[in-house]
């Protein structure tokens, strides 16, 4: 045998002796506190992150107070003269009954402020944003604090702030330099009266949008609710400075509103009886712990509709507009070809004029897709007021069964820079008044189909 044979041969003894060697050791007491103790910050670790993508406990997400929702628009008199019906609650009304009922505070977002309207030769102001401002001062004379958070480079001259600051006595003002944390500008509308009842919707704080801009918010009254919209104003409040001019940066910015959670959302949404409601923002760098794109949530609807789509917009188009160049951008279009394909019903209105007519041949070349252009008397500063009379409504319904009423109009810059936020609801009772305005809109004498 072979010097090598002879130790394969023997390789067998020392492995049976190694073998015969105790294999395992039982862990001293302090190891097995440190085994359990990694056990238990693992599964900590993994809740938390549970928590963190939008999964929450199902006891959290049932309303413990009765919910009023109500839509709400602006309906300018010159449609209403033309047998063209007002459907729903006045927007300055609904404002009223948000401010009226505060006892301790008034929380209000807005991209810009022109509330005094001034009369002109052919025209005379209606005294609604009159109303709202005294409304303000009357709540603020009996101890109610009012908080604006106010684009720092919006629309206007800001002269109404120095009018505000006079005239109410528990007053604070924020400004958001959000061209310069998220590229866009602060374009969402909210009023909240202590935590408990809220507006949101298309309306700017301008005289304007309570009289000659065709509007569409929604009304909210409810504990559970109000509560939630709260965070979404306090993650704002976070971005801003008081001074017109101060900067802050994002990553200063997401040091507050990081901390602030939210609890409903497209994965987890509040249950209000047989209806779901969740609220979505812009743009994805702000969005706070488990809130939800307001991109996803339309296109998450686009997605799961089987009938019908109708949407109101100001703008829509497949393109960021403001950037330059302009660049190609159908998050949104490409899903509405989809739902076409599938034998969804698919209108959309828009203002007309907004952009080339040529931009929207392609979509409606597509079965099932129908676009409509609505177009009032415009007004210029000649003979009257200067940017009235346009429809600035933005909603999507689907399947009457869901909807979103958004602050945001359809181009991809207000998905991805602008700040806006979303009310999303599965109730059919509402979505289904969406309908109904849809329906009345395209088939008024100041809507004409695009051919």
């Amino acid at each position: 045998m072979s010097e090598g044979s002879e130790h394969l041969l023997g390789q067998p003894e020392v492995f049976m002796e190694t073998m015969d060697e105790p294999r395992y050791k039982k862990p001293s007491k302090f190891q097995q506190v440190l085994i359990y103790s990694l056990f238990a910050l693992s599964a900590v670790y993994m809740m938390i992150c549970l928590l963190t993508l939008n999964q929450r406990p199902p006891q959290d997400t049932y309303a413990k107070t009765a919910t009023n929702i109500e839509i709400v628009e602006t309906v300018p008199d010159i449609l209403v003269q033309n047998e063209y019906k007002r459907l729903h609650r006045e927007t300055y009304l609904a404002w009223l009954d948000v401010i009226n009922r505060a006892e301790s505070e008034i929380c209000i977002a807005a991209y810009y402020s022109t509330m005094f309207c001034v009369n002109t030769p052919t025209n005379i102001c209606k005294d609604y944003a009159a109303q709202v401002v005294l409304a303000l001062q009357a709540r603020s004379d009996a101890g109610v604090k009012i908080r604006l958070l106010i684009d720092g480079n919006g629309f206007g001259d800001f002269t109404d702030i120095d009018t505000y600051k006079q005239m109410f006595l528990n007053f604070e003002v924020a400004y958001m330099n959000t061209s310069a944390l998220f590229g866009g500008v602060q374009h969402s509308k909210i009023i909240i009266s202590d935590k408990k009842r809220f507006y949101v919707g298309s309306a700017n704080l301008d005289w304007r949008a309570l009289t000659e801009v065709k509007e569409i918010g929604v009304f909210i009254e409810g504990e559970t609710e109000g509560a939630e919209m709260q965070q979404v104003f306090e993650q704002y409040w976070a971005c801003g400075t008081p001074e017109r001019n101060g900067v802050i940066t994002l990553k200063q910015a997401e040091k507050k509103f990081k901390k602030i959670y939210n609890k409903f959302n497209y994965y987890n949404p509040l249950h209000i009886n047989d209806s779901l409601f969740y609220i979505a923002q812009s743009p994805p760098k702000q969005l706070a712990q488990t809130r939800t794109h307001d991109l996803q949530s339309i296109i998450s609807q686009i997605i799961n509709a089987k009938t019908s789509i109708n949407i109101q917009s100001m703008d829509y188009s497949p393109l960021m507009i403001y950037t330059k160049p302009q660049m190609y951008w159908d998050n949104i279009e490409s899903e509405l070809r989809a739902a076409s394909i599938r034998g969804v019903k698919v209108k959309i209105m828009i203002q007309e004029n907004t952009y080339n007519p040529q931009l929207y041949k392609s979509l409606t070349a597509m079965k099932n897709i129908e676009l409509y252009f609505m177009k009032m008397d415009t007004l210029n500063e000649e003979n009257g007021w200067d940017h009235t009379r346009l429809t600035h409504s933005k909603f999507i319904s689907v399947d009457g069964n869901s909807c979103v009423i958004t602050t945001s109009n359809w181009t991809g810059d207000y998905f991805t820079n602008t700040q806006g936020t979303s009310i999303v609801l599965e109730h059919s009772a509402l979505c289904q008044e969406l309908d109904q305005v849809m329906n009345r809109d395209i088939g008024s004498t100041f809507v004409k189909k695009y051919l």
